[in-house]
């Protein structure tokens, strides 16, 4: 319980919320986050005792240059983004980063973990 408060909450699974955790962070690195999906697993009793959600974020790079002038550098500009975001609040962590070019620019793929209480879990499972 100590760090409870900065585990994902049962009323922030959801689509809009989780886009809204990362999205100002990645817009603001040059990529849009446009689709989450949602999956909810549970740890088992012996290990940590918590639920985890797992959620896998899609995006686009939003073109070749940066808000503040700088040059787009997809690689660069992802990894930077999630080790800011793997800082912030609710506790997270990234098991994929993956980047695609396409003919309209880059596609991100980025798969992340959140704690969910133990008791939140059975909950948020629909």
């Amino acid at each position: 319980e100590i760090f409870s408060e900065e585990f994902i909450v049962k009323e922030e699974v959801n689509q809009s919320d989780l886009l809204k955790i990362l999205r100002t962070n990645y817009n603001a690195s040059g990529w849009g986050l446009s689709n989450v999906t949602i999956e909810e697993q549970e740890m088992p009793d012996n290990e940590l005792g918590l639920g985890l959600v797992t959620a896998v974020y899609k995006g686009r790079s939003l073109g070749t240059k940066l808000s503040d002038g700088s040059l787009f550098l997809p690689i660069h500009s992802l990894l930077q983004a999630s080790a800011y975001s793997w800082r912030k609040p609710p506790i997270k962590d990234f098991y994929q980063i993956r980047v695609e070019r396409d003919a309209d620019g880059y596609l991100a793929t980025l798969g992340v973990v959140y704690p969910l209480a133990k008791e939140q879990i059975m909950e948020v499972i629909k």
